[in-house]
């Protein structure tokens, strides 16, 4: 399930966007919305969505400002963000603070699905590479832990004399350990 956070100044729009689309059918979720910028930030605090709806102006903080902080704050959210204004420099803006999805509104329900599923396809990029760090780093865990078992028995074999001492020695230094 995707977790989507709406926020807009407009009620009407709030409205229309949560009951535009079957959202459950998307496989996706409204978990809040907002009425401002500083909402919708405590929102993502709260609730950690995968996507961000936003309308660029709005009161208090603007949608600008709030995909600046999810950028600054190293969030993986995918952003879209809807704005009544064919404005260039807001583009620009969006585009240097990670936005996925510039829209003008009015916004169809077909052309917001469309965008969805490839914000979904972004967000299941981002959780595979997530689980392979976290494979990853797992595996390096027990790599460490095992290296300090492979040393301690190599140690051990060459104080106890069951393996050859030249054979210990050279194991001990492919480690890195040379006794001298």
């Amino acid at each position: 399930m995707y977790k989507i956070l709406i926020a807009d100044d407009e009620a009407l729009m709030r409205k229309g966007l949560c009951t535009l689309i079957d959202w459950a059918k998307l496989g996706c979720q409204i978990v809040g919305t907002a009425e401002n910028g500083l909402q919708a930030k405590q929102a993502v605090l709260d609730y950690q969505p995968d996507i961000i709806i936003a309308d660029i102006k709005m009161p208090v903080m603007d949608g600008l400002e709030l995909a600046r902080w999810v950028c600054g704050a190293q969030r993986q959210i995918q952003i879209i963000l809807l704005t009544a204004f064919a404005d260039f420099s807001y583009a620009q803006q969006a585009i240097q603070y990670g936005v996925s999805e510039y829209l003008l509104k009015p916004v169809t329900a077909m052309e917001l699905t469309g965008v969805i599923q490839k914000m979904k396809e972004k967000v299941d990029q981002i959780r595979k590479e997530k689980r392979k760090m976290e494979s990853l780093t797992r595996t390096s865990e027990n790599y460490r832990a095992n290296a300090q078992i492979i040393r301690s028995k190599t140690l051990e074999a060459l104080v106890n004399c069951t393996v050859d001492i030249q054979k210990s020695l050279a194991k001990l230094e492919e480690m890195g350990i040379t006794l001298s």
